[in-house]
């Protein structure tokens, strides 16, 4: 569905022209100059003429949904649709706990709170179950938002615990995360964007847009949803949603139970008889390389002659080729062909992208050795250089500035709005079966393209970014699997680099 654009009103100096235009018609003697009586009335009256039209242009915009820019406007035409602000979701996830010998009954409901917090997030173990000293417990937070999300290793305490159960247990890794899912709601802009999906892909029936809708609806902070009728044959849907990342830079596959979560929800609206399989997104690592010209107000290249210059992925991209820690590695081109190519210097500054944190970390040289690769170290004098982050074995450089963390921010957002790919290479001709819904890239495309990147740089988006071209990374697709409904991929952004254009 296309939706028509919004209503445009004359700006200040326009209508202060016309003003004058109509004084000059009236008489054509009359000095309408700046500065002079006319041109002065000219700009009262634009001024008063100006509240009116903002006025107009309020109430034209709350007239429609897609113009609706208000989060009360947004709210009332929510309701109005029958689409309701997705709440805040509390996060879940794993803990392991301490148990004496025979272990301990844990019942379903009892609560944990963060150590070290008499006010902080509260947990609760999710089903009732004897449970060994070292085994894992499923818990979920009481309480809902982001602050509900906890990293691996945290410590948590549980409120009043049953005999032969200790006082401690520790989040542990749940799919490279620890407590995901919480979420502070829906802004008006998610919300907004929701209604425009219900009137897109109309909801009723119990057609798949229906399934779709209900994931929305199932205490878990999904994101999208996205489904694929009759793909394993006729009466069956394939649902995979999407959740929105725990953190920034952080995944938007759902763990497990989050999964088990929406299908649950599922099969209690719809019954077990609809034939509805759940499944997650395999994702997909992608890498973007980009050149840009900073603006002159953005922080610059760090040095004069910025290195490594950009050399092509298969050739003359300068790698990590071996990691011993965060401040020791070896770097070269992918090709291990150095004729040409420029050597690092001790004092250049460059950088290394951490995918899991969509961040760039700065490194600056403190030896070299080699004629290629190189063994570099690394300088922390005064704080020079990142001491934590130890780069990822093939992952790109670029010279640092920064600027950077511009470019990458906008480039993750690039990569929230993309949807899964197809399930079949090619779907039945004129028809909907087997087929991703809603239809990319109409909805949330699963493909990158050159206009896609460069449209989240522009100027007015990222005032850093003067010019910007994307020189890997266009047309990149999500792959096929190899049986029909046995996976579904998603690109994410696995590397990134970014180097001068000009």
């Amino acid at each position: 569905m296309t939706f028509p654009p919004e209503l445009q009103v004359p700006r200040r100096d326009e209508l202060r022209d016309l003003h004058l235009q109509f004084r000059k018609s009236e008489n054509p003697d009359i000095d309408v100059s700046e500065g002079g009586e006319p041109w002065i009335d000219a700009r009262v009256k634009a001024d008063t003429d100006l509240q009116l039209y903002a006025y107009l242009r309020r109430v034209a915009h709350a007239a429609f949904p897609w113009t609706a820019n208000t989060p009360e406007d947004i709210a009332e035409w929510g309701e109005k649709l029958g689409v309701s602000a997705p709440d805040p979701t509390g996060a879940t996830g794993l803990v392991q706990i301490v148990a004496s010998v025979g272990g301990a009954n844990i019942p379903q409901g009892l609560a944990l709170t963060i150590k070290g917090r008499s006010n902080g997030t509260r947990y609760q173990a999710t089903r009732t179950g004897l449970f060994t000293n070292g085994q894992r417990v499923t818990i979920a937070a009481i309480d809902t938002g982001v602050e509900t999300n906890l990293p691996v290793g945290t410590v948590l305490v549980w409120q009043n615990p049953p005999s032969g159960l200790g006082p401690t247990a520790t989040v542990v890794d749940l799919e490279g995360e620890g407590l995901t899912g919480g979420h502070d709601g829906a802004t008006p802009e998610e919300h907004k964007k929701a209604y425009l999906t219900k009137m897109a892909d109309p909801a009723g029936g119990l057609n798949d847009a229906h399934f779709r809708l209900e994931c929305l609806r199932a205490g878990i902070a999904v994101q999208q949803a996205f489904s694929y009728p009759a793909v394993f044959g006729p009466g069956t849907t394939a649902v995979v949603p999407l959740v929105f990342p725990s953190r920034y830079g952080g995944s938007r596959k759902p763990t497990g139970p989050q999964l088990t979560t929406i299908g649950n929800h599922l099969n209690f609206r719809f019954g077990a008889d609809d034939s509805i399989a759940m499944l997650a997104a395999v994702e997909q690592p992608t890498t973007i390389a980009l050149q840009v010209d900073w603006s002159k107000t953005a922080a610059p290249w760090a040095d004069g002659s910025p290195w490594p210059a950009y050399g092509a992925a298969a050739t003359s991209a300068i790698v990590v080729k071996t990691v011993t820690d965060a401040l020791t590695f070896q770097v070269g081109t992918a090709n291990n062909s150095y004729t040409g190519i420029t050597a690092p210097a001790v004092g250049q500054r460059f950088a290394v992208f951490d995918a899991s944190r969509a961040t760039f970390y700065e490194k600056r040289i403190k030896t070299v050795s080699g004629t290629g690769p190189w063994d570099l170290t690394i300088d922390t004098t005064n704080s020079a250089s990142d001491e934590t982050y130890a780069p990822v074995v093939g992952s790109r450089l670029s010279p640092w500035s920064d600027s950077l963390e511009d470019v990458a921010r906008a480039v993750y957002a690039t990569f929230l709005t993309l949807g899964p790919g197809e399930m079949i290479a090619t779907p039945p001709e004129g028809q909907r079966r087997q087929r991703r819904e809603p239809e990319a890239p109409t909805y949330a495309p699963s493909k990158i393209t050159q206009a896609m990147i460069e449209d989240g740089l522009k100027s007015d988006v990222v005032p850093s970014v003067k010019d910007r071209a994307l020189v890997e990374g266009d047309g990149a697709a999500p792959s096929i699997p190899l049986s029909v409904g046995s996976a579904v991929y998603l690109l994410t952004l696995g590397d990134l680099a970014v180097f001068p254009k000009s």
